[in-house]
């Protein structure tokens, strides 16, 4: 099961705040005046590192293993389903006009798919996941 919710660390600043390290992501590093701004900010972060990583055809990391002073942030759906995709892809060398094929549609519309700045429709993205044979369960926490 691939799953796309990272272990990243909280570090409270004296002036108040939180600075988030994400290390699966080189390191990478946001903030937030909060403990709840600073993990949305985690997440915002996770998403717009896979949208780039998937915009340069490079592989989306695998989570690692949260250690003791970690907690585990999920990226955005959106970014999710997009790596899901990308990776799959890329697993079964496939080309965007085979999965267009496989979809029913033209390469021009699953080059739209596979763009994090195009607004795609979740049935749209589910289609496509069908027909990478790849199955989603969603999970949901308040």
């Amino acid at each position: 099961m691939t799953s796309f919710v990272y272990p990243v660390w909280l570090e409270a600043q004296a002036d108040g705040g939180f600075v988030v390290h994400i290390r699966d992501f080189f390191d990478a590093a946001t903030q937030g005046d909060d403990r709840a701004g600073a993990l949305r900010a985690a997440a915002d972060s996770i998403g717009n590192w896979i949208d780039m990583l998937v915009g340069d055809g490079e592989t989306v990391p695998t989570p690692s293993e949260a250690q003791a002073n970690e907690v585990l942030v999920a990226a955005p759906l959106d970014a999710a389903v997009l790596a899901l995709m990308h990776g799959r892809m890329r697993e079964l060398g496939i080309s965007k006009s085979e999965l267009g094929r496989r979809m029913g549609k033209d390469e021009r519309q699953v080059r739209r798919l596979l763009d994090p700045h195009h607004g795609t429709r979740l049935k749209t993205a589910r289609a496509a996941l069908d027909a990478l044979g790849i199955e989603v369960s969603l999970g949901v926490a308040a």
